[in-house]
């Protein structure tokens, strides 16, 4: 629940309420049951209070789910880029990224590339009202990314196009960090349904 509307004075009960929130999971086929569960569990409330809900549901982001065999090349060219302390692998985050969709069409790997570093006033995370970044860590994440998109994973055609191929899907956000910057802080989750 992230927002609750309703009523323009204190001492008068408003007519409506207006509640809204995200739903998030890392399994995409929880996503439905979660819908039905919640759509039930409004229903009765309001049926209880002998009120009526009206209840829609937008579906939002699905799950980014990284490519294990995409996800190891980037994890091993960053380790080339910054040393295999400046690699550093996070466990699953709710965080709502578009980057899904580009999954679902082809293999590949969300990373996170620390940029965070206090001695230039980039120590707030990503969606904080003074968030900056500190532009030395940009070339890291080049480095990283042209050297894993130089690989020829399986899957890619002739003609540089993507398939979808079997076992993709099955493993989670990687983080990239340099030796002196941290990416353990993940960005506040977005909406997702």
């Amino acid at each position: 629940m992230t927002r609750i509307a309703g009523g323009t004075a204190n001492n008068v009960i408003p007519e409506t309420v207006g509640l809204g929130g995200t739903v998030r999971s890392f399994r995409p086929e929880l996503r439905t049951t979660l819908r039905v569960a919640i759509e039930r569990i409004v229903g009765q409330v309001t049926a209880a209070f002998g009120a009526t809900a009206d209840f829609r549901w937008i579906e939002g982001y699905a799950a980014v789910i990284n490519d294990p065999h995409v996800a190891g090349v980037i994890r091993e060219e960053a380790r080339h880029v910054v040393g295999a302390a400046g690699v550093v692998e996070i466990p699953p985050i709710m965080a709502g990224e578009d980057f899904s969709s580009y999954l679902t069409r082809a293999p590949g790997a969300f990373v996170l590339v620390g940029a965070r570093n206090p001695d230039v006033a980039a120590a707030f995370p990503l969606h904080h009202p003074r968030f900056t970044v500190d532009e030395a860590a940009l070339p890291i994440g080049v480095a990283v990314l042209v050297r894993g998109g130089s690989h020829p994973f399986p899957g890619r055609n002739a003609g540089g196009g993507w398939w979808r191929g079997p076992g993709a899907g099955q493993s989670w956000t990687r983080a990239i960090s340099s030796q002196r910057r941290s990416t353990r802080t993940a960005p506040p989750p977005r909406r997702t349904s």
